[in-house]
């Protein structure tokens, strides 16, 4: 499901505006980019059936606005002065997006398949976000003890599917801006 919106509107006579935002949710069955002729090997057969889930290709919310302005310098002049310097224009275009949607998975031996963990908490966030650094406690959701918080997930008994789905943690968003 999806919500599209947007806004084109010369804003003066050297100025013209563009505004767009996108609300969407974006849901499978099968979780990440997985060849559909081998889903036997990328999960079970029961994650198959139990429902859809948020896509790893969910992107929530995307904001894009671009400006144009026509510089008004030399518009009116002819010759080499007009070739040179006339009809420059300056374009910026600013993108701002919601993190996409992350499958947390298990690593270790032993599991088998059931690479999907147990949900035991709440997924939070932190309110600012450093890069992480090996050997750091810096994270972009509590994932489990070390960080002292209250975990969010936890391994699941061996060789079988942990309770979490696709899409159970967001990543950070993006912020981009362009001009020329």
């Amino acid at each position: 499901s999806a919500l599209e919106a947007s806004l084109r509107h010369p804003v003066g006579h050297n100025l013209y505006l563009t505004a767009a935002y996108t609300w969407s949710h974006n849901l499978d069955n099968i979780g990440g980019w997985v060849n559909p002729n081998k889903l036997h090997t990328a999960w079970g057969n029961s994650t198959l059936t139990s429902g859809a889930n948020t896509a790893a290709q969910n992107v929530p919310q995307l904001f894009t606005v671009s400006v144009v302005y026509s510089i008004p310098i030399f518009q009116g002049s002819t010759g080499l002065a007009h070739t040179l310097l006339g009809g420059w224009k300056y374009s910026d275009i600013t993108t701002a997006e919601t993190g996409a949607s992350l499958t947390v998975g298990v690593t270790g031996s032993g599991y088998g398949l059931a690479t999907t963990p147990n949900i035991v908490g709440q997924v939070t966030y932190p309110k600012t976000w450093k890069a992480y650094k090996n050997g750091s406690s810096d994270f972009w959701f509590n994932p489990g003890t070390q960080t002292g918080a209250t975990p969010a997930f936890a391994k699941p008994a061996a060789g079988y599917y942990g309770t979490s789905g696709n899409g159970t943690v967001h990543g950070p968003g993006i912020q981009n801006y362009d001009m020329s």
